[in-house]
């Protein structure tokens, strides 16, 4: 008899009595729920609790179902107001010199503003929504006519952007201030990115429904492949990193 693995299996069934009859667990998931996820995630707290799980679109993935159990967060944590205003915290004059020393002491970096090269690659997922929205009868000419091409340069300029073209926070508005109007900032949600441009509110609801096989054979959403990409690229310029949805 292997005693070893006979006291190994002990110690499993034990843990596994431990996890349905103790506390229960409390758990916080911040991630997209695929199956395997799922799996993870059992395998680690058992059917013994608590679940809470922030799920903005991006992390629901078609074809996944998410449990009854679970609590269920659909906080907004995007766009460049929430990035800037935590990053005031570490760098405005009220607090800078603080959170220096301090970042100094622990030697943890406070991560600087740039050109995120990652956004600029993806923002031209945008292309795909441009191609469908030229062949609607709405977009071929009038305000819609007019959006796809103010769409199309915004793209092209914050794609083409070199990474040294913008020194600070302000050199960023003033270029996006090219190609959009005033208040941008609040119409990022994917329900509004695309009346920056000036597409009208049907047009780009539409648009956002909009269902296609992709290039991998999945069926997916222009607003899940596409203008999730667009609103993103509003914080094209920001600091290097990325925020959890516990922002």
């Amino acid at each position: 008899m292997d005693l070893a693995n006979g006291s190994a299996q002990k110690m499993e069934c034990g843990d596994d009595i431990e996890r349905s009859r103790g506390p229960k667990r409390q758990v916080f998931c911040s991630h997209q729920h695929t199956h395997l996820s799922f799996e993870r995630r059992m395998a680690y707290h058992g059917p013994n609790a608590i679940v809470k799980a922030s799920l903005p679109p991006f992390n629901e993935v078609p074809g996944v179902p998410i449990a009854d159990d679970v609590v269920k967060f659909a906080v907004p944590v995007f766009g460049p107001n929430i990035l800037n205003s935590i990053m005031e915290i570490f760098l405005g004059p009220a607090t800078a010199s603080h959170f220096r020393t301090l970042a100094e002491e622990l030697g943890v970096p406070i991560p600087p503003y740039a050109l995120s090269g990652f956004l600029q690659k993806k923002v031209k997922k945008t292309d795909i929504l441009l191609e469908i929205a030229r062949k609607r009868p709405d977009c071929e000419e009038g305000p819609n006519a007019d959006a796809i091409v103010k769409c199309e340069r915004w793209v092209d300029a914050f794609h083409n952007l070199k990474s040294d073209a913008i020194p600070d926070l302000a050199a960023w508005h003033s270029f996006v201030a090219e190609y959009v109007s005033p208040g941008w900032q609040e119409r990022l949600h994917f329900d509004l990115v695309l009346s920056n441009f000036g597409f009208q509110d049907e047009t780009a609801k539409e648009l956002g429904n909009y269902s296609y096989v992709d290039d991998e054979g999945k069926n997916t959403t222009l607003q899940h492949s596409c203008l999730r990409w667009l609103a993103k690229s509003f914080a094209g310029y920001g600091p290097i990193g990325c925020l959890a949805d516990v922002a």
